[in-house]
């Protein structure tokens, strides 16, 4: 039962890092817009990768990043709790809303970089392909190391094209 709730939190960490995501796609969310739009401007489609991460600013950065994940996943297991009425609820959505986000940040940093042990790994090329997408088509790939959520809302994208990675 623990690893089916724990299972169960890293799906609500997926799905509010994916709405997060997407609202950073809304004007709605003003200055973390911009912010991300400034990261898609950084990182075109022709020039995707470099020796450095290149940041958008400090509200791009994992500090901000994940404890919005991590209240949006408190706020998704609010009726996990009602079924279980555990306190280590709570416990697992803050520990694993860090470790997601943290993840996540760092996943996507070291897509963005030409350099990373990572790099040899057919799942982490294929993790940095999907993004590459997502910088051509704005609106689709909003996961960054599960797609499942974009996969139920009608927003993956993947073809088979070669793109230079």
């Amino acid at each position: 039962m623990s690893l089916f709730i724990i299972f169960l939190i890293f799906s609500y960490g997926s799905l509010a890092g994916y709405l997060v995501h997407l609202l950073l796609h809304n004007k709605l969310v003003g200055r973390f817009a911009k912010d991300h739009t400034a990261h898609h401007n950084l990182y075109p489609i022709d020039d995707f990768i470099s020796n450095k991460y290149r940041s958008a600013g400090g509200r791009a950065s994992t500090f901000v990043f994940v404890p919005i994940i991590t209240c949006a996943m408190a706020l998704l297991c609010i009726p996990l709790w009602f079924l279980t009425h555990a306190w280590w609820v709570f416990a697992m959505v803050i520990i694993e809303g860090i470790f997601v986000g943290w993840l996540n940040d760092y996943i996507h940093e070291v897509i963005h970089l030409k350099k990373h042990w990572l790099h040899k790994y057919k799942w982490f090329q294929k993790l940095k392909y999907i993004h590459i997408l997502h910088h051509k088509y704005p609106h689709k790939n909003h996961g960054i190391i599960w797609f499942m959520p974009d996969k139920l809302f009608g927003t993956f994208k993947y073809d088979n094209h070669n793109y230079p990675v």
